[in-house]
């Protein structure tokens, strides 16, 4: 009942193997990882294919797209169309592709009234900074019973091209909300512990360029073998 499928930086995974794909997932499955990170072959007809195969019984799903440029808000908005009622956790990573403020609130729009967990990770330029915190707004639409945000905050993760938000459910506090600009990217939905799903979004610039995945080296110092480290006097 659990499928974990790692396709990271294939690029001949295509739109026609996305759909053959998901034609080929078993009804039965509860479970479901689906990593294609970095899969530039895959635009919105194989998501938009995939999205429609999904298991109808399907209670957790974590889809990768990071750093998919060819997939826009149509494919974002067929996720959210054809997400299972039954689903209770969900995970996007969006960042890198082509989804914006649309393809975001589609899938807002579209969450399942089971869904008690949500990780969404999507990309915004600076100068498109509102543009994020539009979409969070409709996450928050979304908690119909606790709709204020209490707090919103957001940084550029470099200048002028990235900026940063999360969202994550917390217990209500007593005095109203306040927007408090600070160095890290979070903000709240308010919510009773318990009564309702828990909210989690934020914005990154894409670690995935045209020519791939760009890999930090470690900064951990090595210690050459046989040689023995003395304290200090």
């Amino acid at each position: 009942r659990t499928l974990y499928l790692g396709l990271g930086c294939c690029n001949l995974v295509s739109d026609c193997g996305a759909a053959a794909l998901g034609q080929n997932l078993a009804k039965t499955l509860r479970n479901l990882d689906l990593n294609l990170m970095g899969c530039h072959g895959i635009g919105d007809p194989g998501v938009t294919a995939l999205a429609k195969s999904l298991p109808p019984n399907l209670q957790a799903l974590s889809l990768s797209l990071f750093a998919c440029a060819e997939v826009g808000d149509t494919g974002a908005a067929a996720i959210g169309e054809h997400l299972p009622p039954s689903l209770q956790v969900l995970s996007l990573d969006l960042r890198g592709s082509g989804v914006g403020h649309a393809g975001i609130a589609s899938v807002a729009a579209r969450l399942p009234r089971q869904l008690r967990q949500l990780t969404l990770m999507f990309t915004s330029d600076d100068d498109q900074s509102n543009i994020t915190i539009a979409s969070l707004k409709e996450l928050s639409a979304w908690q119909a019973a606790h709709p204020e945000v209490m707090r919103l905050q957001r940084r550029a993760l470099q200048p002028a091209k990235a900026s940063a938000a999360q969202a994550s459910l917390r217990a209500p506090p007593a005095a109203a909300a306040k927007t408090q600009p600070t160095r890290g990217a979070s903000s709240s939905i308010a919510a009773k512990p318990g009564s309702g799903p828990q909210v989690r979004s934020s914005a990154s610039s894409p670690l995935c360029g045209p020519a791939g995945l760009a890999l930090r080296p470690s900064r951990a110092a090595s210690t050459p073998p046989g040689t023995r480290r003395h304290p200090r006097p």
